[in-house]
Parts: structure tokens; C-alpha cells; sequence
């Protein structure tokens, strides 16, 4: 669908004399959103600096119901959930 780019907030290493220190720094950030035809809507966030931390998002209960309508389950979907009768 599209990539956007974000500047964040993100841990970062730092070089101290001999020791590596965690140091949260601006980063820049990539969202990548797709639509995968099992998984449906999802994103993944992409850190561009060391040590480039990727978070992966899937929307479970798109999966489920695409699940459901090729076994031929029966349901009542509404908005993002799934109510009982």
C-alpha cells in the first residue's frame, strides 16, 4: 500500500572509552503497510539505525476470518470482532 517515514525516539548503541552504552536518539523510522492475501491488512515498523529494531503487525482476526470463509464456517463479524449471537 505505501512507506512512511517518521522521525523517533529509538535505543541506540554509543562507544564510551571501552564499553558500549544504550542511549535512546532520534532515528529515522519506516512503516511499510501491505495487504497480504492471507494475512489481509499489516505493517511492519523498521528501525534505520544499529541496532535496526523491526516490529512486525498482523491483523489475527482478518487471518481467522479468511480462515473461516474458505472452510465454510458460519459467522457474524462486527467491525473487527467476532460477537456472539
Amino acid at each position: 500500500m505505501c512507506a512512511l517515514t517518521t522521525m523517533e525516539m529509538a535505543p541506540t548503541f554509543q562507544h564510551e572509552k571501552t564499553n558500549m552504552v544504550v542511549r535512546a536518539r532520534p532515528c529515522m523510522t519506516v512503516y511499510h503497510y501491505r495487504v497480504d492475501p492471507e494475512f489481509g491488512r499489516m505493517h511492519a515498523r523498521i528501525q534505520t539505525w544499529f541496532p535496526f529494531c523491526i516490529y512486525v503487525c498482523l491483523n489475527g482476526r482478518e487471518w481467522l476470518s479468511r480462515r473461516m470463509d474458505k472452510a465454510g464456517v458460519r459467522y457474524f463479524r462486527q467491525d473487527n470482532c467476532f460477537p456472539l449471537d
